[in-house]
C-alpha cells in the first residue's frame, strides 16, 4: 500500500472489534507464508499490531493474508 491508501475493504470494521482479543494472523514473510497467534493490540491505516508474550509485532496491510479471531 502507498501512503494514504486504506486497507482492503474486507478488513473494514472487523479488526477494530477484536482489539484486546486473541487472533490468528496469516501473513507473508519474504516470499513465504507464516502464521502468528497473539492479542490484537491495534489497527491502523498502515497495518495491525499483535502482542505475543513479551513480543510486539507490526504487520503492514500488504503482508496480511488473513486475520481471524482465535478460538481455543
Amino acid at each position: 500500500m502507498t501512503e494514504g491508501e486504506q486497507p482492503p475493504e474486507m478488513w473494514s470494521g472487523a479488526p477494530e472489534k477484536w482489539i484486546g482479543e486473541p487472533v490468528r494472523v496469516r501473513h507473508w514473510i519474504g516470499d513465504k507464508r507464516s502464521r502468528v497467534e497473539g492479542t490484537l493490540q491495534g489497527v491502523g491505516d498502515y497495518g495491525i499490531t499483535v502482542v505475543r508474550g513479551e513480543e510486539t509485532r507490526f504487520f503492514p496491510w500488504q503482508a496480511v493474508l488473513e486475520i481471524a479471531p482465535r478460538s481455543d
